[in-house]
């Protein structure tokens, strides 16, 4: 246990010696700070933060998801990544500690982003969006993409990473305009699944922990087998 922490203590260290806003407590106080500016700057009477929480959230939620991964990213471009096969934590630790450290962005970012509605409310500024349910979905893919990126970090580098996340990203996009040449009603389907997870609240709740718990587990399977067999 003791060395999981200190694998936790060091990544986020790591972050605040790369100058990055005070490790993980940057993710709390800046959505802070920018929900301060933007209501100041704004009029008292304006009706625009439902679209401002939800923009926030969505371009947050892309950040907080590299950050999630910059320990990664920051050891292979100062070229220490060296260090993990020499400090006192054996490897099963370090991959443990190294998600806590990820699920600790996630936990930063919502707390984060809960600030926002309460600094928007003191200048007057509605939002009539669900905030649990955009704070859920926000975590929900935060924690989605930083499992589907950690076990290919430990395989291959940042930059070799990225560039088949491109590839990636256009194979998902020629896709998708296939299967829109599929004669369905789109639409009708969307609605379908939209009615199924606002029916009922506690089983969209328990459906969003059990895919999140699925994708971690497996995520941490893969991470665990490829760092555990690999030459540092």
């Amino acid at each position: 246990m003791n060395e999981i922490v200190s694998q936790v203590r060091l990544d986020n260290a790591r972050n605040e010696s790369y100058g990055r806003a005070n490790g993980i407590l940057g993710l709390i106080y800046i959505p802070a700070l920018l929900a301060l500016v933007v209501a100041i700057i704004l009029p008292k009477d304006s009706d625009f933060g439902s679209y401002l929480f939800g923009g926030f959230c969505s371009g947050l939620a892309m950040a907080t998801a590299v950050y999630a991964i910059w320990p990664f990213l920051m050891t292979e471009q100062m070229g220490d990544q060296r260090l993990d096969g020499l400090v006192p934590i054996n490897r099963v630790h370090q991959v443990i500690g190294r998600y806590i450290t990820a699920a600790l962005v996630v936990v930063a970012f919502v707390v984060g982003l809960l600030t926002m509605p309460a600094i928007f409310a003191i200048f007057a500024l509605s939002v009539d969006v669900s905030v649990p349910g955009v704070l859920g979905v926000s975590a929900l893919f935060v924690l989605l993409v930083s499992d589907m990126l950690l076990p290919f970090l430990y395989k291959f580098s940042g930059v070799a990473v990225f560039k088949y996340m491109m590839f990636a990203i256009l194979g998902i996009l020629v896709l998708a305009l296939l299967v829109s040449r599929i004669h369905v009603d789109w639409l009708a389907v969307l609605n379908s699944i939209v009615d199924f997870l606002s029916a009922s609240t506690v089983r969209t709740v328990l459906l969003g922990v059990l895919v999140a718990v699925v994708a971690t587990a497996i995520s941490m399977a893969c991470s665990l087998h490829i760092y555990t067999h690999k030459d540092i």
